[in-house]
């Protein structure tokens, strides 16, 4: 397993080298393996800022074509690398824009990466709520250290707060 996303951690670096993405940082199920026990993905979700010289309007064509060019199978949204799919995600928001800031540095085997902190990652389940994310966060509350602080800050400041507390209030009562 290790190996795969090795080379999937590869490539998305020699992008950053060639100019195509300025930077990225693992999101998703993926990065939440950084802070918790790991859970079932399919995929590499990074968040992605693109080069500059991409226009005015967000398009992943410059990526998609320089995959193309190192002979990257391109399968729906992903590109795979060594049978990883890995979704590039361009940082769409000012919370997903925050959170590819301020992404922490961590290697990976031989590897440099970013990868979204957990709190960060906690707020962007919160705001796109859908099952999985739920489920997630709750998985992350048994299973991790949340710094409860920084999660805080990052909900009021993106106006998240409520919602997350309606999740929390959901979680408790299933439980």
């Amino acid at each position: 397993m290790i190996e795969p996303v090795l080379k999937a951690i590869a490539a998305l670096n020699e992008m950053v080298g060639a100019g195509v993405i300025e930077q990225y940082a693992i999101a998703g199920a993926t990065a939440v393996m950084f802070y918790a026990e790991p859970v079932m993905t399919h995929d590499l979700d990074v968040f992605a800022l693109l080069s500059a010289d991409a226009g005015p309007l967000i398009s992943l064509q410059g990526v998609y074509a320089h995959a193309r060019e190192r002979g990257y199978e391109i399968s729906a949204e992903h590109i795979v690398v060594g049978g990883v799919p890995i979704q590039i995600l361009p940082a769409f928001d000012a919370l997903t824009s925050e959170a590819l800031e301020r992404a922490r540095e961590e290697t990976v085997g031989s590897e440099k990466t970013r990868v979204v902190r957990l709190e960060h990652l906690l707020a962007i389940m919160a705001k796109t709520a859908r099952p999985k994310d739920i489920a997630r966060i709750a998985h992350i509350r048994d299973t991790a250290e949340v710094d409860l602080e920084s999660l805080n800050d990052i909900l009021v400041r993106h106006q998240l707060h409520t919602k997350w507390t309606a999740i929390l209030e959901r979680l408790k009562e299933q439980t």
